[in-house]
């Protein structure tokens, strides 16, 4: 159902591999993509398949499948993009396809990003669940700025990641970042950076630039909101 189609093979073992499909807030993808980036991660291989959207992106004037894999060999990280939510038709085909070939290339952790909806103000929470037990505990012991999630729901590819993972006793963790659904939140997906940075010291990623976006549309936000203010009739 699902192909995958190798442009390059990079040694990977033991490394991480993080995953990213659109979500709320654009959290996930807003993330995925600045992590590519500024990793400076390329292009290895790419996923198709006749259940996808029939969607060609253009970067550079190239065409490229809509969900693509990215690595770096002397980092041990690959990424792993999605330009659209899979149907449910294909959501566990593409979790197992990402499994097996995490597991052909010997990586040790496969990390998902996804959003939690919040209409509120002030400060952004980052949330984890883990599919291994041990993977739990170590996190808890870990100085980062995420909690576990105790009671909630998980649906789409990491809900299959981690139910597979822990099945099969792959570490496999979910990175949930409170997001506001109605606007592309880089405030959110800046936060789940910074957390992702705190779990892998071989890598460090300046996240200011992701702020400012986000201060540059609260702004735009307000402005907006001050010339759409109904007017008032003496």
């Amino acid at each position: 159902m699902i192909e995958l189609y190798r442009f390059k093979d990079v040694d990977l073992k033991d490394g991480t591999v993080i995953v990213g499909h659109p979500s709320v807030g654009m959290i996930s993808s807003i993330a995925i993509s600045y992590l590519v980036d500024k990793l400076d991660l390329d292009q290895i291989a790419a996923l198709d398949s006749e259940y996808f959207p029939p969607i060609s992106l253009i970067f550079n004037n190239k065409p490229k499948c809509p969900a693509r894999i990215y690595a770096r060999e002397d980092i041990k990280i690959a990424a792993i993009v999605s330009e659209f939510v899979p149907s449910p038709l294909v959501v566990r085909p593409l979790a197992r396809k990402i499994l097996e070939w995490t597991k052909e290339n010997k990586c040790k952790r496969i990390i998902t990003l996804e959003g939690l909806v919040t209409n509120e103000d002030g400060e952004i929470e980052i949330y984890y669940v883990n599919s291994l037990d041990e993977g739990t505990e170590k996190m808890k012991k870990m100085e980062i700025s995420a909690k576990p999630l105790n009671l909630g729901m998980i649906t789409g590819v990491s809900a299959v990641l981690l139910n597979e993972g822990r099945r099969e006793n792959i570490d496999v963790i979910s990175l949930l970042g409170e997001a506001r659904p109605n606007i592309p939140d880089s405030e959110a997906a800046a936060k789940l950076i910074s957390v992702i940075d705190e779990m892998l010291p071989e890598i460090k990623i300046d996240v200011a630039p992701l702020l400012e976006d986000a201060r540059m549309l609260e702004e735009r936000m307000k402005k907006l909101k001050e010339q759409t203010k109904p007017v008032e009739i003496p």
